[in-house]
């Protein structure tokens, strides 16, 4: 998973993090436990299945982009699988 964040007039900053660490299952009780104080009615193993299915689509689709944001000032925000 690679994340980058770059402003118009500086530089960008950008975060890899092996998609192992990203998704697994101690990543999904943790979101689980945050999106339940946030009023989300969601379960762990409805996350891990998420999980799942977003490695096994980034194993057969290479470079997908989950989230692409360009904003009018010249920002933009990547989050790649």
């Amino acid at each position: 998973m690679k994340i980058i964040v770059s402003e118009k007039d500086s530089t960008s900053i950008k975060i890899y993090i092996p998609t192992c660490i990203a998704l697994n299952r101690a990543v999904a009780s943790i979101a689980a436990i945050v999106l339940k104080k946030n009023g989300v009615k969601i379960k762990r193993r409805e996350i891990v299945a998420i999980f799942k299915v977003l490695k096994r689509y980034k194993y057969h689709h290479r470079n997908f982009n989950l989230v692409e944001v360009y904003d009018s000032d010249g920002d933009y925000v990547l989050i790649k699988l």
